[in-house]
Order: structure tokens, then sequence, then C-alpha cells
């Protein structure tokens, strides 16, 4: 019997696209767009891997697995709560079977583009 892959995605993230408009004095303005939410699951690293990744200063990198979907890209961004997460790479479709996908994405510090 398959495993059941409800139990594992206890996290509603909202995957965010980084957009160009104009405001209605007709100013160019560049926003975060929410463009798809989704479950997932969230894993941290395991101690060889954050080792690792203290090597390479990236202390708050993490692991987020959702159900496949073909409409997530590396140039999105993660919104978990009030954090946010650059995604690393382009999402993995694990095992190659189209049921879900890993995405490795590090926490970003808030600045201009963040909100």
């Amino acid at each position: 019997m398959p495993k059941r892959l409800s139990n594992q995605f206890k996290h509603k993230i909202t995957f965010q696209s980084f957009i160009d408009s104009q405001t209605e004095n007709g100013f160019d303005e560049q926003a975060w767009d929410d463009v798809v939410s989704c479950w997932a699951g969230i894993k941290t690293l395991k101690p060889k891997e954050f080792y690792e990744a203290a090597q390479l200063q990236n202390e708050n990198k993490i692991r987020f697995i959702i159900r496949f979907r073909k409409d997530i890209h590396s140039a999105m961004r993660i919104k978990h709560k009030n954090r946010f997460y650059e995604i690393i790479g382009e999402p993995i479709n694990d095992d190659m079977q189209n049921i879900t996908m890993t995405i490795h994405a590090r926490e970003v510090v808030a600045d201009a583009h963040t909100t």
C-alpha cells in the first residue's frame, strides 16, 4: 500500500514571483506577488549537512517537500509565516515519479525587496 502523503505536509507555504507593475500615478514599481499556496513538509538539515552548510555560511538552509507541480521554478521565493526563503537551484522531481518534489532554499534577511 502506498504511503499517504497528507500526514507529511503540515505547513502552508506561498510561492511568490517578483513582478514589475505600475502605480495608479504611472510610476514603475517592483514587488513580490503571491502566485500559489500549498501544503509542504519542512526538513531541517541533518548534523553533517548543517556542518557543511556552516562552512559555506548557509546556516539558514532548509528543504521544502511539496506535491509535484510544474509551475514552480528557481526565480520564485517561498513565504512561510513571516519568513522568506530564496530557492537554491531548480526544484527536484523526487525519484522522477511526478509525486513529490524537493526544494532547497535559504532564509533571506528582510530588505526593501522582501515585502
